[in-house]
């Protein structure tokens, strides 16, 4: 880098003089005149490239020039093997007599020639104050300028060296590479190997890129380094006088992820592009930017390229398969993006879920078959605790606990009302008995009768229905099907043969049943009075004789006696 030549005071004059008067002293310059070299490392080299070494790895050769490089030719620069140039837009503070003389000149040199350019600002800082003052220069002169290659803060003034601890320069480095890098700027340490090696051994310069000085055939500084200024005494068409040159081992033109200390953040043409949400390629894996910052937190949907990937902790996670929410919806995920083409459950810790066409249908309620069972959803997921009937396909079923029950039957209550469920769904054919619940009941078409009372024929057995069920309770005569019938304990007693008491009458049942073409005579359950019976009922009237298995008995008021 190039500096004036003016006569200087002493050597430790105040160092505002000298950054008043642009007066470097630095590895390459005392008192801001150029230091002689040796000559052997140049030599060795000179003849090859205009004073570039070979370097197979590089990317691209570059220039660095300021106000003391003169006018420059960009046309022929921009003819020769130059791909980029790094240019200084000042030195020192924030005030405009600091800006470099020919910066406006040099971008627009570079930007109508389209030459990818960045930018350096030479410092004077001792202390952090300075450097913010030296970052606001900086920023004043970046503005509306669009460039590809970092920002850089040149570190190489020896009296600050001298003055300052290492912590001490890296507070100052921070200082300035912070403020750029909230601007959107990648920012970078220019500095020569000594440097670097001695001084700038704070872990906060891995936090930025590195442009390492060495004038030789190889850089051999060990540290990770974007570019290396490997002469200062380059010929180049367009430029009068030595001019340093550089290799970028970098893509600084680059759109993608690049780490400032411990964040990621999303760079567009080397630049951090603070309006981009999305996602962002990395190597082999894609990772979730918020407003131009990589955002660990982040864990949803994020849509790219008209498709929607899931991301875990911002990373995109090829592996998950599952349930993945963006704002209020939640999408079906197989193998890190969502699958439109999916209509099924879909479990979730220890729930059931409906998604329809790859999303989920909270509005969905209803039965969905899957894996060989029907289940119902309700609302979008299975209801695991409703157990009742449903409605589907013109067919009524019963849910057990959230499925169908196939094996289920019994009676189930809905709406008020009992119906016959037969293996899973109700019986509209059926009408007999069911037991339910240690009872007995009339079921009429599929439906629980609470209104019918009568005679039901059931497994053989005629059984008395009182009010939709089976009484128990109920011994006595009752009327069907034109015939009177004896019921003992809610069942036709077939076997029995005797006389039953009825609204006040008493009448002889024989096998079960009221025998109207009767007449003979009968106790009571076996025991006490022998009473006159004809045609199948006691006649209290009656007076005279009656032969009965042999035996003539006289009868007085339907009585033997």
């Amino acid at each position: 880098m190039v500096v004036s030549s003016t006569t200087l005071p002493a050597f430790g004059e105040d160092i505002n003089y000298n950054e008043r008067n642009d007066i470097a002293n630095s590895f390459r310059y005392s008192n801001g005149r150029a230091k002689k070299r040796g000559y052997a490392n140049y030599a060795a080299r000179a003849s090859l490239n205009s004073g570039w070494p070979d370097d197979p790895k590089a990317i691209c050769k570059g220039i660095d020039v300021s106000y003391h490089n003169g006018t420059i030719d960009w046309k022929r620069v921009k003819q020769s093997e130059v791909k980029y140039a790094i240019i200084r837009c000042g030195y020192g503070k924030n005030v405009k007599s600091q800006d470099d003389k020919k910066w406006e000149e040099n971008v627009r040199g570079c930007t109508d020639n389209n030459i990818p350019y960045g930018v350096y600002l030479y410092s004077y800082a001792d202390n952090v104050e300075k450097a913010s003052s030296e970052a606001d220069h900086a920023i004043r002169l970046l503005e509306g300028k669009k460039f590809k290659y970092p920002v850089y803060y040149d570190l190489e003034e020896d009296k600050i060296r001298d003055r300052l601890t290492k912590q001490q320069i890296a507070d100052i480095a921070q200082t300035f590479c912070d403020k750029l890098s909230a601007r959107g700027y990648t920012v970078g340490i220019y500095a020569n190997k000594n440097w670097f090696t001695n001084y700038l051994t704070d872990s906060r310069f891995n936090n930025w890129t590195k442009w390492v000085a060495q004038y030789n055939t190889v850089c051999n500084y060990h540290g990770k380094y974007d570019m290396w200024q490997c002469s200062s005494s380059g010929s180049i068409p367009g430029i009068s006088g030595r001019v340093d040159l550089n290799y970028s081992y970098s893509p600084f033109e680059y759109t993608g992820l690049a780490q400032y200390g411990n964040e990621w953040h999303y760079i567009e043409n080397g630049k951090v592009n603070w309006n981009y949400t999305g996602l962002a390629q990395h190597g082999n894996e894609w990772f979730y930017i918020e407003k131009g910052k990589l955002n660990w937190d982040y864990s949803g949907i994020v849509e790219y390229n008209n498709q929607w990937f899931y991301v875990e902790r911002g990373r995109l996670n090829w592996n998950y398969t599952g349930l993945g929410q963006s704002g209020n919806d939640w999408y079906y995920i197989v193998g890190g993006r969502v699958n439109w083409g999916y209509t099924g459950l879909v479990q979730k810790g220890n729930e059931w879920f409906y998604v329809k066409g790859g999303k989920l249908d909270w509005n969905h309620s209803g039965l969905i078959y899957y894996n060989n069972t029907w289940f119902y959803i309700d609302h979008g997921r299975i209801n695991w605790n409703y157990s009742n009937p449903i409605y589907y396909n013109n067919a009524w079923f019963y849910i057990d606990h959230g499925y169908i029950n196939w094996n289920f039957t019994d009676l189930v209550l809905y709406n008020d009302t009992w119906y016959y469920v037969k293996n899973g769904q109700i019986d509209w054919n059926y009408t007999g008995l069911v037991y339910h619940a240690g009872g007995w009941y009339y079921v009429s078409k599929g439906k629980l009768d609470w209104n019918h009372s009568g005679l039901i024929y059931y497994n053989n057995n005629w059984f008395y229905i009182d009010h939709g069920h089976i009484n128990w309770d109920y011994s006595n005569l009752i009327y069907y099907n034109n015939a009177w019938f004896y019921v003992y304990h809610g069942m036709i007693h077939w076997d029995y043969s005797n006389l039953v008491l009825y609204n006040g009458t008493w009448y002889y049942v024989d096998h079960g049943q009221i025998d109207w073409h009767k007449t003979t005579l009968s106790q009571v359950n076996g025991s006490g009075s022998w009473y006159y019976v004809e045609n199948g009922q006691l006649n209290w009237s009656y007076n005279g004789t009656y032969n009965y298995n042999g035996i003539n008995y006289t009868i007085r008021n339907g009585i033997v006696c």
